[in-house]
């Protein structure tokens, strides 16, 4: 049961494991996306740049490179350079939510919806504001 909720149910296997591999992953450097989807970084960044029409490949840089790249953008922003943001360019690790049970209407967006529609509305006003990780 969920602590203050009675009335929902939680697998407190799925729970533990997750945590395990949160903790392993994070330990060795590794990031998360968490989006309903087992996507990396570099998929995300393919099917984005589809959407919006760039005719480019994109390949993961060499850590010496987003090393270099994230102490320069840091640095130059007046702060310091914390283990957090080196673990950032040094890997990836996704978690397939896809299988997580639909529960009183709730349930994941696919995430190549979302992508479809954040690259629409960026093409539709460029000028907004908007900012995307390119």
């Amino acid at each position: 049961m969920v602590p203050h909720r009675p009335d929902r149910i939680c697998r407190c296997q799925d729970i533990s494991i997750f945590i395990g591999a949160l903790l392993e992953k994070s330990n060795s450097g590794g990031r998360w996306i968490l989006n309903g989807a087992n996507m990396t970084y570099g998929d995300l960044y393919e099917k984005l740049g589809a959407q919006l029409g760039l005719d480019k490949k994109f390949r993961p840089a060499p850590k010496w490179l987003a090393k270099t790249i994230l102490f320069g953008n840091n640095l130059l922003k007046g702060g310091s350079l914390g283990t957090e943001m080196l673990n950032q360019a040094y890997g990836t690790f996704t978690y397939d939510a896809s299988k997580s049970l639909d529960v009183e209407g709730f349930s994941y967006r696919l995430m190549d919806d979302t992508i479809r529609d954040m690259a629409s509305a960026y093409k539709s006003n460029p000028h907004s504001g908007a900012i995307l990780p390119f």
